[in-house]
């Protein structure tokens, strides 16, 4: 496995929870997830730190995506569909800092990942989540790795980070995922439309705002 460094690794992480995506119904309000771990085995320490819920929050072509870990830590990723900009915010103990890219550094994160586009293959298969009907699907990356995915076609993607996820236009409900060596599951609980902040999508004043490889010699170069 190729070594990534933290901030990709949260940029990542967020991505792959959730590709930020809009209901067709609805162009501002928030959705949740529920985040398990199967057949992970984890320690007490390692579940106080591991996520147990992330948050999409979606307005027009912005969306955010945050992510709150145990012990003072936590992500979100901010992303603009009509400028492609993605910025990328991170709270470490009290340590806040920000990260702004461009498409085109997006995709040399993805590149240094080993990160590729996906093939989906649909299947006739369906169950409710969330109080929505949704159809399965298999997503499959060129290196063979493949996992299953439910979702639903009545929600629309405005806003997304990766081209990953551009030839696929359902908006995914429940899925299996592997990153960096957790297995995580994802399972939309709740999606409720509501007027949000327009500060919910900007840098806060009290974020430092770094280049990568700022933040990178920051945390030592890991």
């Amino acid at each position: 496995m190729k070594t990534i460094s933290t901030l990709t690794f949260f940029i990542l992480l967020n991505v792959l929870l959730h590709p930020a995506k809009a209901q067709e119904t609805m162009e501002e309000g928030k959705i949740t997830y529920e985040i398990t771990y199967p057949d992970m085995e984890m320690d007490d320490q390692m579940k106080a730190v591991m996520p147990t819920e992330s948050f999409v929050y979606v307005k027009g072509p912005l969306s955010r995506t945050e992510t709150v870990m145990g012990m003072g830590i936590s992500s979100a990723t901010i992303m603009n569909a009509k400028t492609n900009e993605v910025i990328a915010l991170m709270n470490m103990m009290g340590t806040k800092t920000a990260t702004v890219m461009q498409d085109k550094e997006s995709a040399k994160n993805r590149d240094k990942s080993g990160d590729d586009e996906f093939t989906f293959i649909l299947v006739d298969e369906t169950k409710m989540i969330a109080g929505v009907l949704c159809k399965k699907a298999v997503m499959k990356s060129s290196d063979g790795t493949e996992f299953e995915m439910y979702y639903t076609e009545t929600i629309d993607s405005k806003s997304q980070f990766s081209k990953q996820w551009r030839k696929f236009k359902g908006f995914p409900m429940e899925y299996i995922v592997t990153s960096a060596g957790f297995t995580m599951k994802m399972t939309a609980k709740t999606i409720s439309k509501e007027k949000l902040s327009e500060d919910l999508f900007k840098i806060p004043a009290d974020y430092t705002i770094m280049t990568q490889d700022e933040f990178t010699k920051m945390m030592g170069g890991q």
